[in-house]
């Protein structure tokens, strides 16, 4: 008569090496994507995004050198992956059109922008 109970690998609840670490990934990417794409007006949004999508991958990694096999890994290391290179792309745009607005606002004259102003509130309160 064979006996399996003792058999670690025969228990039902036995813990898989690196699960927890493959759920903390893909949760890490999920969040960084979704940051990365509803974000992109703020920098501070894309900073977000990025830690949290690096951290995806590190996690990721992590679980798959404990030994976790299965299709969770590979997708929080390629949402990882896609989440810090958007999330990045939209913060050096972000940093381009904050530094296109500033040197705009250099070259503009006051006198000439009030100027602007006080005939769009005339022509506003004409057509009114």
């Amino acid at each position: 008569m064979n006996n399996d109970y003792n058999n670690p690998a025969m228990k039902p609840n036995a813990p898989v090496p690196g699960k927890g670490l493959a759920i903390g990934a893909i949760v890490c990417s999920a969040v960084g994507l979704f940051f990365a794409l509803t974000l992109a007006v703020t920098g501070v949004g894309e900073i977000f995004a990025l830690i949290l999508s690096i951290v995806g991958i590190v996690l990721s990694i992590c679980a798959k050198k404990q030994g976790y096999v299965g299709g969770m890994v590979t997708a929080a290391l390629i949402l990882g992956i896609v989440g810090a290179a958007l999330s990045l792309i939209m913060f050096i745009a972000c940093v381009a059109c904050v530094g296109a607005l500033g040197q705009a606002a250099q070259n503009v004259d006051p006198d000439e922008l009030q100027q602007a102003i006080e005939d769009a509130i005339e022509s506003a309160n004409n057509a009114a």
